[in-house]
């Protein structure tokens, strides 16, 4: 049973996702995502899952306000979608962008 007393809303949504999702395999979380923006943001379909995927995620987690309800974002907020993020969508985007932002700091040096 969770014990969800005396935490925020914002506290109990992340808590909420950890328990639904960290158990399940990256694809399951991936569809499980997919299908609650397909009914609760009328999400359309898209023939690339991946794109539909980003889409769906950004739409959910936007830092700018959308995305739960435009409950305050902060670096709490930033940080914990960003590791949701890095669980949900493709390996190889997660991973094209980590080293992307690595050879941009860099300044492109190997």
């Amino acid at each position: 049973m969770l014990n969800l007393d005396g935490k925020s809303s914002r506290e109990t949504i992340w808590i909420l996702l950890a328990k639904l999702l960290v158990p399940l395999p990256r694809w399951d979380r991936g569809e499980i995502l997919l299908k609650f923006c397909g009914v609760v943001l009328y999400e359309p379909v898209h023939d690339h899952r991946g794109k539909q995927l980003k889409t769906c995620f950004s739409n959910l987690f936007d830092k700018n306000d959308r995305g739960f309800a435009g409950m305050r974002k902060g670096k709490m907020y930033n940080e914990a979608s960003a590791l949701y993020e890095m669980m949900i969508l493709e390996k190889s985007y997660i991973l094209g962008e980590i080293l992307f932002k690595a050879l941009e700091s860099n300044g492109g040096q190997i």
